[in-house]
């Protein structure tokens, strides 16, 4: 091989380190330890520790067969002054005065008692002058969910199964191989199955930067009641050790890539933070591309991480190469979607990271800042409890390298390709505060989000009233609904609750006939439903009664677009009126014109509207008798009518109105022309209907 872009080391020296390194492939653990690559701790000697608390049992909820919930209900942490002498007895005093018994009773400062309270004890114990402040008893889970573990919705996700945090710990069956530092072998939150060491100066059990044991529990750190959990909490680790507390050196980071590529039959995904300048080319253009190339082609997964520089990812290497999934860095400080936790030097909650590199070659954005994970036992800021908080791409790039061991667990082996399709396409599709550029690269998830809603009635005529009822959204994030798929008019919206569950009204707008599509969208996961509503042509009428002479205005709704309509004045059912021929709707399905009252009977008649695609609709008019009509001359009257009809072409003979029409032969009226069954009334406005658009909505 020739030398890297970055001027790599030269192969012979690669050689060197290969035969001496890993000519066995990777190590397994070493002696001494379990099976899981970490040393066994001895079990604690049964003895019993004295206490200054005062213990009772708590008769109201007995803890050992009740849920959490049940037990830390209307339970109270109550704190007194530090000069009250004797905690015991206040702290009995108040019970017996408020029918409660302390369940604990903190005898050495801070000095108090909890207990459960209700609503009348506990305003008297707020009020009480020795007290300077009451808490709720609330619920401590036994291990720390990470920020970042539960923003990307681990907990909700049936392969990391972390729905209940009860130390039991399933493990996830994939192998993750992290080209790092080094991993703690003697962490006990990790799964270290084995390693290779490819610096030559120590083992890949030992971490003298930490930086890879950090990695190795955001991907992976078990669910065993202690410490934290990871995105695929127990998945098999393998420490392929790259780097010294100084950095890393090119001929190391080739081994290590070397070493992934010999054993890409069985390792599924590969995590590397590493990189520096560098373009994209065909994987024969270096030597770290070669070698990645073929891991890829022999199945392997690589998750990176985009870089720290603030710069387009496009000119870093391995970030840029379309083989791997490159990982940029956003903030979030409160482990939920929203923007509403703390800020941070480096953004805003749910922000770009200020430091995180860009552009079109990134994949997908994952938390990385203030990100807490394992630490190396031995030197911990706080010796002993195995745990850092560290910030950088860095951080981002393990959630998705445990994201990818969750779905082949789950999926099996289905190619890298695949698992990046996969990834991108479950994630949130939204826009992050502060992105440099125009790509939004999809926002990390892995729970199972998959709203669904409902709508009744499922189709109406234009200004029916429809709810639309939803669940399985975000929890507590706005919801907006819009109408048709091309459509960017919202015609309502909601914020689900909780349990991400919601419901809102609206009013079929102005639309054609058919089927259309209503999307339910959360505006901060982008995860959203379809949903199909019928809209059925309509036929209004204004007035919808009167007398002969009277002016109606006819409004058409929900017919197809430019679809030719006739309208006719049913007289009898075997006798009509045309009122109207080809009346065009408009691009919504809407027109409407105006027509004079022809004669008739006393009563209702229909008005019908039939379109040339099938469409049809019809309502009712009242018919009834004219004050003019009343004052006319009898039969035998000679008198002409008090005003010419508006129908009439010219002026009619005189002639009593007759009470009915003859079904074969009508009879001429001042308001009809003496035709056959059907007459098309000749004045009339048409105009096309001026139907009301949904207001724009911009905000997503």
């Amino acid at each position: 091989m020739g030398t890297t872009a970055r001027s790599f080391l030269a192969f012979a020296c690669l050689v060197l380190l290969l035969s001496a390194s890993i000519a066995g492939g990777l190590a397994s653990p070493k002696s001494g330890e379990n099976s899981y690559g970490r040393v066994s701790r001895p079990a604690a000697a049964p003895t019993s520790l004295g206490s200054s608390v005062v213990v009772r049992p708590d008769r109201a909820v007995n803890a050992s067969s009740a849920d959490s919930a049940a037990y830390a209900a209307d339970r109270y942490v109550v704190s007194f002054r530090d000069d009250v002498a004797d905690p015991l007895a206040a702290a009995d005093d108040l019970g017996e005065r408020l029918g409660f018994v302390a369940t604990h009773v903190y005898r050495r400062a801070p000095s108090g008692f909890a207990a459960r309270l209700s609503a009348d004890a506990l305003a008297a114990v707020r009020a009480d002058p020795r007290v300077t402040r009451v808490t709720s008893d609330e619920v401590i889970p036994y291990a720390i969910v990470p920020t970042g573990v539960r923003r990307i919705g681990t907990q909700r996700n049936a392969t990391a199964r972390l729905d209940n945090i009860d130390g039991a710990g399933h493990r996830v069956n994939a192998d993750v191989a992290v080209l790092d530092s080094g991993i703690d072998g003697t962490h006990p939150d990790l799964n270290v199955a084995g390693g290779a060491d490819c610096t030559g100066i120590e083992d890949p059990y030992f971490d003298e930067a930490g930086h890879g044991t950090h990695v190795a529990g955001t991907i992976g750190a078990l669910d065993d009641g202690v410490g934290v959990v990871g995105v695929a909490p127990g998945v098999r680790l393998w420490s392929i050790k790259v780097g010294a507390d100084f950095g890393v050196m090119a001929s190391w980071y080739l081994c290590g890539l070397a070493t992934l590529a010999e054993n890409a039959d069985w390792i599924e995904v590969a995590n590397i933070s590493l990189g520096g300048p560098g373009e994209d080319g065909s994987c024969s253009s270096s030597d770290e591309h070669q070698l990645i190339c073929d891991a890829v082609a022999g199945g392997v997964t690589f998750v990176v991480a985009a870089g720290n520089e603030s710069q387009n990812a496009g000119g870093f290497a391995p970030a840029t190469y379309s083989q791997v999934i490159t990982v940029s860095a956003f903030v979030d400080t409160d482990g939920k979607i929203g923007g509403k936790g703390p800020d941070t030097a480096e953004g805003n909650d749910d922000a770009f990271a200020a430091f995180s590199n860009f552009g079109a070659d990134v994949d997908l954005a994952a938390p990385g800042v203030a990100i807490l994970s394992t630490w190396p036992m031995s030197f911990s800021s706080s010796v002993g409890t195995g745990a850092e908080v560290l910030s950088g791409t860095s951080m981002a790039a393990p959630h998705v390298a445990g994201a990818a061991a969750l779905y082949i667990a789950k999926n099996g082996r289905v190619g890298p390709a695949a698992v990046k399709s996969a990834l991108r396409k479950g994630s949130d599709a939204i826009a992050l505060h502060g992105d440099p550029d125009g790509t939004h690269e999809p926002v990390l998830y892995v729970g199972a989000i998959a709203p669904s809603c409902t709508l009744l009635p499922t189709s109406g005529i234009v200004g029916t009233t429809v709810t639309v009822t939803c669940t399985k959204f975000r929890a507590e994030e706005g919801v907006n609904v819009y109408w048709d798929s091309t459509s960017t008019d919202r015609v309502a919206s909601f914020t689900a609750t909780a349990s991400g569950n919601g419901s809102a009204t609206f009013k079929l707008p102005a639309a054609v006939k058919g089927a259309h599509t209503v999307i339910s969208r959360g505006r901060t996961s982008g995860k959203k439903t379809t949903d199909q509503a019928g809209m059925i042509p309509s036929l209004g009428l204004s007035p919808s009664s009167g007398a002969k002479g009277a002016i109606v205005k006819v409004t058409l709704r929900g017919f197809a677009k430019g679809e030719k309509i006739t309208i006719k004045w049913f007289k009898s059912s075997t006798s009509t009126t045309t009122l109207k021929i080809g009346l065009v709707a408009s691009s919504t399905g809407g027109a409407s014109f105006s027509f004079t009252v022809p004669q008739g009977t006393a009563g209702g008649h229909k008005i019908e509207a039939v379109g040339s695609a099938g469409s049809k609709a019809a309502r009712t008019f009242t018919l009834g008798t004219s004050a003019a009509a009343a004052q006319e001359p009898p039969p035998s009257a000679t008198a002409k009518p008090t005003r010419a009809p508006a129908t009439a072409t010219a002026t009619q003979p005189p002639t009593s109105e007759p009470t009915a029409t003859p079904t074969n032969t009508p009879t001429p009226t001042p308001t009809e022309t003496p035709v056959p069954t059907e007459t098309a009334v000749p004045t009339e406005t048409n105009t096309a209907e001026p139907i009301p658009e949904a207001t724009s909505d911009t905000s997503q």
